[in-house]
């Protein structure tokens, strides 16, 4: 992300909006689909509005600005990934589907920076299924 405006945005107002979609244990561990696509359209209209945005004045500015893009960027796929693992499983919880889903045997791949893709791999037959971390 590198600033294309004159106007710069605080890199930690950015920081701030995305600490409450990942930081509250009941909207980042204990969530609902709801939540999830609620927070991943928030976070990919921030990166929207806010992206072009980021800069500073000194070295201190620049350097919040880069860190709350990375920030926003890995909340982005953290909330995408989440949206596609319709499971729960460690960490990942979803209420409305409380129990590991064996089928799931798989990896959730993203990539991209303004538009995110993703899609799933497989792991290796001979890797056991506890393994898998998406």
């Amino acid at each position: 992300m590198r600033p294309e405006h004159a106007i710069s945005v605080s890199g930690q107002e950015v920081i701030a909006e995305v600490q409450k979609h990942i930081l509250p244990i009941e909207r980042n561990v204990f969530r609902t689909t709801a939540q999830v696509n609620t927070s991943q359209q928030q976070l990919d209209a921030l990166w929207q509005e806010q992206g072009g945005y980021l800069g500073g004045r000194n070295a201190s500015e620049w350097v919040s600005a880069r860190e709350s893009a990375v920030l926003l960027l890995d909340a982005r796929m953290v909330f995408l990934a989440a949206s596609q693992r319709l499971e729960t499983r460690g960490l990942h919880r979803l209420k409305e589907y409380p129990n590991s889903d064996t089928q799931q045997n798989h990896h959730i791949v993203l990539q991209g920076l303004h538009q995110l893709k993703w899609h799933k791999t497989h792991t290796l037959d001979h890797l056991p299924a506890n393994l898998v971390i998406a």
